[in-house]
Order: structure tokens, then sequence, then C-alpha cells
């Protein structure tokens, strides 16, 4: 969400998404169509990156683009037994990541799909989902330490490269 914060799988390498947008248009309460920016209309600007969307109907996000060139992402799931540990490495491997890295952990309970080995579905999981945003050739110093606490036959990777 670009209102009032905004965290996603760029935020650790491009910043918050309310960062990134140079502007808006809204709808207030009344029915007028306002711009606003860091030079027009700057206190609603500023209301609308930190306080939400409270101030009207937003209708137009003015945002900054960042190129990739390369987006890997990789998922795993380990097993109940195997969270703590998982937490904790992941606690000492964020610390010194570089900010190509963004990974996310959720606990859970794990699909119930034939993709599943067959010994986590239905069981409570440590789910890993990471974005890799360098390029392809350092992905792994990074992917594999963290894809190396997972199930093995639970690795799903991808690599986008243009």
């Amino acid at each position: 969400m670009v209102l009032g914060g905004g965290t996603g799988w760029l935020t650790r390498r491009m910043g918050l998404s309310c960062g990134n947008v140079e502007g808006f248009t809204l709808v207030t309460v009344d029915g007028s169509v306002v711009h606003c920016n860091s030079h027009e209309n700057s206190d609603l600007f500023w209301a609308l990156r930190g306080g939400g969307g409270n101030f009207g109907v937003v209708t137009e996000f003015e945002v900054r683009l960042h190129p990739l060139t390369s987006v890997t992402l990789a998922q795993g799931l380990s097993c109940e037994a195997d969270a703590r540990r998982l937490l904790e490495f992941w606690r000492d491997f964020m610390a010194d990541a570089p900010i190509d890295l963004k990974w996310n952990i959720d606990l859970r309970l794990a699909p119930n799909d034939k993709e599943i080995p067959g010994d986590l579905r239905g069981r409570p999981v440590a789910s890993s989902s990471l974005v890799w945003t360098g390029t392809s050739e350092t992905a792994g110093k990074c992917l594999k330490p963290a894809l190396s606490m997972c199930h093995p036959n639970s690795v799903f990777t991808v690599c986008k490269q243009n």
C-alpha cells in the first residue's frame, strides 16, 4: 500500500513505497479534485504519504520508477521443528545481508497440494520467500544459505533477467 507507508519486495533496495511517490491526485469530501506534491498542497502530500488515505479518494499516483535488470524469486518450506533454528539463522544472516536481498518468513499451515512434500502437507511450517535483485551470478551467495534451511523437495526458484 502506497498510502501511509508501503512495504514490499523492493523496500530494502528502493525504500518504502510512500518515499517514491512524487504526487497524488485526489477527490476531497466536497467533490474538489486536488493535486498535491512537495511544492503544491505540500501539507496534504505529506499527510497522504504518512497518514493514509482518509483525506479523500486518491485517483492517481505519480511514482518514481527504478530499473531492475535481474530478479530472482525463491521459496521453500521448513518443518515446524526447524522453525526456531530458521528464525535465529534469519536474524543473524539478515543483519549483514546486502540490500539486494528481501527475505520474508511466514508461519502457517502448508498447503495440501501435490507440489508440497507429503510430510509437510497440512502441517505447521515456516515458509521462506526470498527476492534477490542483484545479478543472477551473485544470487546463489545469499539464496543458497537461506534455502539450505528448507526441506529440499520444497524449494522453488525462478530467475528473470532482462
